[in-house]
This record gives structure tokens, sequence and C-alpha cells, in this order.
């Protein structure tokens, strides 16, 4: 824990005790000096949660397979394929963008170290999808199919179709003709 000691405002009245502060809780230390304020900087920082206690997930605009453009950060401009999502984070690993040096020390006797490169994740806002055929990068959008059965993530610039999945009606409809065909 990283504390930092900092003034209390001008005409705030000397507390008895310092104040350790963090993003979701305060907890109060025996003060050294009058008129200071020592703030806790913690390395972790505890999960945004839900009433039962599951983890509030973040929407995520790319999913795993997708083809995207680094717009922001060292490796802007780089077009490469989505490995995997966080959604608690909001991160995502994308192949050969922010390459990291992890040095292994050996585990056992006679064993040497080694050095091994790794994909780091990056925030999901600094990508944009990208439509390999048109060669160019487009925010996403959502809408119905012309039949308006299907509902459809497609791509601003080019209006090329990423994903689709069925709605209501023709939804039940599938699902009871292959319940049906499979019978």
């Amino acid at each position: 824990m990283q504390l930092t000691m900092t003034p209390l405002s001008r005409g705030a009245q000397t507390p008895a005790m310092f104040t350790v502060r963090n993003q979701n809780s305060t907890v109060r230390l025996g003060a050294p000096r009058p008129g200071l304020n020592i703030v806790a900087k913690r390395k972790w920082v505890k999960q945004e949660c839900k009433p039962n206690s599951k983890p509030v997930l973040k929407s995520v605009h790319v999913n795993v397979g997708d083809t995207v453009q680094v717009i922001q950060g060292k490796d802007k401009g780089v077009v490469s394929e989505v490995l995997s999502v966080n959604r608690k984070t909001g991160k995502i690993t994308v192949k050969d963008v922010n390459v990291k040096t992890k040095h292994i020390a050996p585990q056992r006797k006679g064993e040497t170290g080694s050095i091994v490169k790794m994909n780091a994740m990056i925030d999901s806002s600094n990508v944009l999808h990208y439509s390999t055929t048109q060669k160019v990068a487009s925010r996403v959008g959502a809408r119905l199919s012309a039949d308006g059965t299907r509902k459809e993530i497609y791509l601003k610039k080019t209006g090329e179709v990423l994903r689709s999945w069925l709605l209501g009606k023709a939804k039940k409809e599938a699902a009871a003709a292959k319940k049906a065909s499979s019978a």
C-alpha cells in the first residue's frame, strides 16, 4: 500500500486522526502531524459487483475471432485478430499487438531460464472493426434484416454483416422444426 500525504483545505479543523482513502473504503489512522491527510493508493481495486455478488460485465463491441485495427497506442494502424475478451475489465488481447517480454526463472536444478514474448491486453475502445474486403476500419451498428426475422451486427461504412441471429417467432419456429426433424 502506498501512502501519500496531502494537506487539508484551508479553514478545515485539524483532525485528531489521518484518513486513509480508497475508492471503496475509508480508514482512519493516528495523526503524526496536524493538518495533513494520508491517502492510501492500493495496487488492487475492489471489483464492482451486482447485489447477487456477481461482477458487473462491461459491454465490449468485439468478439473472439473478429478482425480489428488498432486506432490508438504504440501499435496504431496494426490489423490483426482478437484472441481473447475479458468482459469484467473491458480489455481484449489482439494477436501481435502490445507484445511484452517476460523473463522466466528456472524452476528446478539444471533447468535454464527463458524469455517469452506474450500478447498483453489492451482496452477494447482502442480498436475498430476492420473490413478485409474494402480495407477500411469502421464502427458497428445493429439492424433488422430485410425480412425482419434476424438481427444483424454490421459495419457502418461498408454495410458488411459481421454476425446475425434469429429473433422472436422465427427463432421459435426454427427450434420447433429442429425438434420435429430429430423426433
